[in-house]
């Protein structure tokens, strides 16, 4: 992989124009940062922050136009190398727009621009993987490529210092061609979330394969939590063949520093398997929240959390002499993989308490080969990835991820499982059997009562845990709510009781399957129309003299 990447950017150096960067033009160095190119995306409904390099003390003039109209116009003083301006916010559209910078008599230009939605794509080879070599790439040569899906491609081997620009191009996918050459996940995504909107959307991926979580956070962030910086140094140890790949900054400060400022609607992050394979997931429960922090102070607001949607690993049957020392095993029943895993969705609640706008999406239902560490389907991922955005940041579902277990309780005869967020109610996504549960780590008898609950017989046994897709192959575990979204695989401890609470006692009115509480509106529109019907009775009576006026 590193010879690939070596290989992809010597290629691109080649045959790409290079950004100008301080220094470049002979006059004034003015250039755009690379992020700012010919097709890209900005970020619509957030002032535009745009950036570049130029000689200290001269003043750009920068002017966003559509056709030959200025649209709007800011000047900016470059200081340390760099200048900054911010435009105002636009509506997103397919109308192109253009960018010019001005210093002096020198004239850089950004045409066929869009306003749309930003989506930042990061983590490691499967956010990495090309539409090309998915199993539905088929499929999609055959779709309409129409530059709705614009994508930029990041080419380094990372930096052990934070750099000034990122070396990389954009894409706009208006043929196969182009489209194949994208992240499967952040293409078909961006596709399907474009047609929903009715807007662009702008990918830009990130992700590099082989690489492992502390590579993405940035030296300020490292510094601000020590302890997080203490664990990686004394528990996330390289391999022999690592060398510097995996150095503490090296692509934050390669492929994330250099954005600052850049704005994004959201991340989409899929990673996980370097760390997992080394049995080192507790850096993801520690981890995410400081990267959801240290990213959306690049390309947020200033204020608020980024929307953050992180794809759960994939089944894998893990080497154990990569586990030796861990605790946790791989193989067909291992429990590295369910176990990075549980601890990666509590990094995600973290962010999730604090913002409320953190979702892990579990995909053991998708179709995977445990020695492939590539499940080669990429389009059932996108999909949940889809319904994930349409709920959390568009407001456009009301249900987009699964079931949530609320309390398990156990009453010496049965085991109770109560779960939140199940729509209409519990359902079975394949088979009449409902599978995946266990009791201590041993296979158990389970089915579904009832809208909200699942009911395991455990008489004359002592039990202590419940747990649900809790081992490597739980391909077939198959609990699912109304709207076919699965829970995330769970261990919980069982509470003994008398009798158990009953499921109505512990749920929250919204959570409650059936007719969902409506506005006043249709209620107004009802007695509307009661009066009208009733005005125009009046009027037909008076017509025929009944009524006096």
């Amino acid at each position: 992989m590193k010879r690939i990447l070596a290989l992809i950017t010597v290629v691109f150096l080649m045959v790409a124009p290079l950004p100008l960067s301080a220094g470049a033009d002979a006059d004034t160095g003015l250039s755009f940062a690379s992020i700012f190119g010919d097709g890209m995306v900005l970020q619509q409904g957030r002032p535009v922050q745009v950036f570049g390099f130029g000689r200290d003390g001269d003043t750009v003039t920068l002017t966003l136009k559509k056709g030959d109209e200025a649209v709007a116009s800011q000047t900016a003083a470059v200081s340390g190398g760099r200048w900054n301006a911010a435009l105002p916010a636009q509506t997103g559209s397919f109308d192109e727009y253009s960018l010019e910078a001005k210093a002096g008599s020198v004239v850089r230009t950004v045409e066929n621009l869009v306003f749309g939605e930003v989506w930042i794509a990061g983590g490691q080879s499967n956010m990495e993987w090309t539409l090309a070599k998915a199993a539905e790439a088929e499929d999609w040569a055959k779709k309409e490529h129409t530059g709705k899906v614009r994508f930029f491609v990041s080419v380094d081997s990372g930096s052990d210092t934070p750099q000034d620009d990122v070396a990389g191009y954009w894409l706009t996918a208006v043929s196969w061609d182009a489209a194949q050459l994208c992240s499967a996940i952040g293409y078909m995504f961006a596709y399907n979330l474009s047609d929903t909107l009715r807007i662009p959307v702008g990918i830009v991926n990130t992700a590099q394969g082989g690489s492992r979580f502390c590579t993405w956070i940035g030296q300020e962030t490292t510094a601000a939590n020590p302890d997080f910086t203490d664990y990686v140094t004394a528990q996330v140890q390289p391999r022999a063949d690592d060398g510097t790949w995996d150095a503490l900054h090296r692509f934050y400060n390669s492929r994330i520093h250099p954005m600052r400022g850049y704005q994004a609607a959201g991340i989409l992050w899929y990673q996980g398997e370097t760390d997992i394979e080394r049995g080192n997931g507790d850096v993801l429960r520690r981890g995410i929240p400081l990267l959801v922090r240290d990213w959306s102070a690049v390309f947020g607001d200033g204020e608020n959390l980024l929307p953050f949607l992180s794809v759960q690993i994939a089944s894998f049957s893990y080497r154990n002499d990569y586990l030796q020392g861990t605790g946790y095993t791989g193989g067909i029943n291992g429990t590295a993989v369910p176990n990075g895993n549980f601890l990666m969705n509590q990094g995600v609640e973290e962010i999730n308490k604090a913002y409320g706008k953190a979702l892990s999406v579990p995909i053991y239902d998708v179709e995977v080969d445990l020695n492939d560490i590539h499940p080669p389907h990429k389009e059932p991922v996108a999909a949940k990835l889809l319904d994930a955005s349409l709920g959390l940041v568009y407001g456009k579902k009301e249900l987009y991820s699964g079931p949530r277990p609320i309390s398990a309780t156990f009453d010496g005869k049965t085991v109770e499982v109560v779960f939140a967020n199940v729509g209409d109610g519990l359902k079975l996504a394949a088979g009449e059997e409902l599978l995946g549960f266990r009791l201590d780590g041993a296979e158990a008898k389970s089915a579904v009562e009832g809208p909200y609950t699942v009911s395991i017989p455990a008489e004359g046994q002592s039990v202590s845990e419940v747990s649900y897709a809790f081992f490597t192959r739980n391909q077939d575990a198959n609990l699912t709510n109304s709207g076919g979204y699965y829970p995330l695989a769970f261990q919980m401890p069982v509470e003994r009781v008398e009798k158990h609470p009953g499921a109505a006692s512990l749920i929250r009115p919204a959570d409650k399957p059936g007719p969902k509480r409506v506005g006043p509106l249709p209620y107004i529109l009802c007695a509307l129309g009661i009066a009208a019907e009733g005005l125009a009775l009046v009027f037909l009576l008076r017509k025929k003299g009944r009524v006096r006026a």
